[in-house]
């Protein structure tokens, strides 16, 4: 418990610096819906996990391999649809889910799975490094990340964490970067892991 409050304090402290040397235009809150933000928006996915634009919906359905998950009721429409909108997490892998240059600034993490967090939520580790760093700057089981530390669903409403039924984990805490952004997710669980869902908006723009 000491080390997820120790996260979540220093993922507030964070927010709140980088939202203190911004200018209005460059807001998140309600106040700034009056102005043209200078940012750009983009987000990862895992059909765009670099969340280069123009590169979302891209994936190509293949039913011979394994190692490219895809949805087989989107399958027949082909490229250009949204046919590969999760991953497979296979036990003692590691995945990249969002490795992106900066500057910018992640504003929401989404996620969702289908393993209801039946005792291997916390076997599921999410780490984050900033710009060069070697070790992890975040470094926590993912239930643990969304407030559930107890690995048994329970349903969260606060303003930057949020989880709603049927497992979907909402994360609002501003993370900003100047150089670059990695988030991997690793199964430590000795079974393989359901369907994966997840997307990652992020704005690009100077941070102060």
């Amino acid at each position: 418990m000491e080390h997820i409050l120790m996260l979540l304090v220093g993922l507030n402290m964070a927010g709140y610096v980088f939202w203190q040397s911004q200018d209005a235009a460059n807001g998140f809150g309600m106040d700034s819906l009056p102005y043209l933000m200078k940012a750009e928006s983009r987000q990862v996915s895992p059909e765009n996990p670099t969340g280069e634009k123009g590169k979302g919906g891209m994936a190509i359905p293949d039913p011979s391999n394994p190692d490219l998950p895809f949805s087989a009721r989107a399958a027949h429409l082909g490229q250009g649809r949204k046919v590969r909108p999760f991953i497979k997490h296979k036990a003692g892998e590691t995945v990249t889910i969002m490795d992106v240059q900066g500057p910018g600034v992640i504003t929401h993490i989404w996620m969702a799975t289908e393993m209801n967090f039946s005792g291997n939520g916390r076997g599921r580790i999410i780490r984050v490094y900033w710009d060069d760093e070697m070790e992890p700057s975040v470094e926590v089981p993912l239930t643990d990340f969304f407030a559930i530390g107890h690995d048994k669903f329970a349903r969260v409403n606060s303003l930057p964490v949020v989880v709603n039924p049927s497992t979907s984990l909402n994360c609002y805490w501003l993370m900003p970067f100047r150089k670059k952004v990695k988030i991997m997710l690793t199964n430590d669980n000795s079974q393989d892991l359901n369907l994966m869902k997840y997307h990652i908006d992020y704005q690009k723009m100077e941070v102060g």
